[in-house]
């Protein structure tokens, strides 16, 4: 194996390590909360040239409060048409989150992931 596969391998790892951590410590609510989020994000990211159309992902919510009570709600969009056996790096924009708090409306912690 070349290094820059075991590289790959050890990264997709770490990701489906941290994907898991966080669909443990962050609850999914489909409720009137989450709706206005997604009507929040997809304003916040139309048009934004450094992902693709919103269609091409899925998302998962997770909602908590912070160290204030205020309602955050964190999203992760994933790429749906990853297929079997493509070798991925860090996901590039296949992968993304963002954050709003619903107190506020502010967006933040907006990350893209990079190119390897």
């Amino acid at each position: 194996m070349t290094k820059k596969l075991i590289f790959s391998i050890i990264w997709l790892a770490v990701v489906v390590l941290i994907i898991m951590y966080f669909s443990w410590n962050l609850q999914i609510h489909p409720d009137e909360d989450i709706q206005k989020a997604k009507v929040l994000f997809v304003n916040f990211l139309s048009g934004r040239q450094e992902i693709q159309k919103l269609s091409n992902y899925q998302v998962r919510y997770g909602k908590y409060l912070n160290e204030t009570g205020e309602k955050i709600i964190r999203a992760d969009y994933f790429c749906r048409y990853i297929k079997e056996g493509w070798t991925v790096s860090d996901w590039g924009n296949c992968y993304f989150q963002v954050k709003v708090n619903l107190n506020t409306e502010e967006i933040f912690n907006f990350m893209v992931n990079g190119d390897a």
